[in-house]
């Protein structure tokens, strides 16, 4: 019984210097298929192989591919990773994600690691991934360099969310320029952890990727929270498929694949870890709202001005077939007409030299012209 009362004092002693990770649940590489297991109880009382408590820090470990490894939908690498219990509105307000944290091994041949995001349930809106030696981060699928990192190196980062532009600070220093995020839905949320970028094409099973977090935590403007969470199961898309479209490409469609794209698209109800239970937050913003009818407003003059481009093409081909239906019938009266005409006179001088065209003529008018 004394033994047992030191030990609980030593682990809460321990867990006493460890970050406070009550805002989030933890999502594991394991699972079956494309439902990963999560954790929502306590995590200062959990542990695993990939989940762990050493020299006060939570330590992720990632495997590229543990037995039964699961992974969302999209996307052939496994996580573990922290997922934000709250959603909250990125279009307005001061959001940030700040943390302490090493990078501590990468798989030999990709030397990859995505270690934080904000995700807006499609897609990450913003993640920060090492690679090869440098920290990078990629906001609406572009790749900007944050710094040299070499492993073992600790390093302590904030992103910051200030009314959708996001920026990012490095040992104190901002190393990222506001960018205004693209995200399809308002509601958004916070990321961290271990999210392994191999896979066994790339580096074998066994390969690692592991990261310490000696600290980490959310703050949000006025400590409003955000809204309740429920998890269904994960289906985000993987960040390692994003790259810079080439030079010259165009977002822009033609009418008729802008006009089919509006008709087919349909809001996904359970997208990365999004629920139908997931609520908003700070609804009744002025400036949310503001931007909210405006988008509305756009959106429907963007179909007004479809409708009106599709009654233009359809009077165009109304009167083009006019034309042509015309065109046939003028063609249709010259060759009847042509028909109609009598290519030689009936003579009886003609008839007699025999330059008469007996299969056009009437016989019996010819004898009678002859007599």
């Amino acid at each position: 019984m004394k033994l047992t009362l030191i030990f609980l004092a030593l682990t809460t002693a321990s867990n006493a210097q460890l970050p406070n990770l009550s805002d989030f649940f933890l999502q594991l590489p394991v699972g079956k298929g494309t439902k990963m297991d999560t954790i929502k109880s306590d995590l200062s009382l959990y542990q695993s192989e990939f989940f762990t408590q050493k020299d006060n820090a939570y330590v992720f470990h990632t495997p590229v591919k543990p037995p039964n490894a699961a992974h969302s939908p999209g996307t052939k690498t496994v996580r573990t990773e922290l997922r934000e219990v709250q959603t909250w509105q990125c279009n307005s307000g001061d959001h940030s994600l700040k943390f302490t944290a090493k990078i501590t091994s990468v798989s030999p041949n990709k030397q990859s690691v995505i270690i934080a995001q904000i995700h807006d349930g499609h897609v990450p809106n913003l993640f920060i991934r090492y690679e090869q030696g440098t920290l990078n981060a990629f906001v609406n699928r572009k790749r900007h360099e944050l710094a040299p990192m070499s492993l073992n190196e600790v390093f302590s980062m904030e992103i910051l969310s200030k009314d959708a532009f996001a920026t990012v600070f490095l040992n104190g220093k901002q190393v990222l320029q506001p960018i205004q995020l693209d995200t399809k839905g308002a509601e958004v949320y916070f990321k961290a952890g271990s999210y392994q970028q191999a896979t066994t094409e790339d580096d074998s099973a066994d390969s690692v990727a592991e990261v310490y977090f000696y600290d980490i935590h959310i703050d949000h403007e006025n400590n409003q929270s955000g809204g309740a969470y429920n998890y269904q199961g994960s289906t985000d898309t993987t960040p390692t498929e994003f790259s810079p479209p080439p030079p010259g490409d165009s977002d822009e469609k033609s009418d008729e694949e802008s006009e089919k794209s509006d008709e087919d698209s349909v809001e996904p109800t359970q997208n990365d870890d999004s629920s139908e239970n997931t609520k908003p937050v700070y609804t009744n913003n002025s400036a949310a709202s503001k931007e909210s009818e405006s988008r509305s407003k756009l959106k429907s003059e963007k179909k007004k001005n479809r409708e009106s481009k599709r009654k233009q093409k359809k009077l165009r081909k109304q009167n083009k077939q006019k034309k042509n239906d015309e065109k046939s019938e003028d063609s249709q009266a010259e060759k009847k007409e042509k028909i109609s005409e009598p290519t030689e006179t009936t003579t009886v001088e003609n008839f007699q030299a025999g330059t008469y065209n007996t299969e056009a003529a009437n016989k019996s008018d010819c004898k009678q012209n002859i007599n």
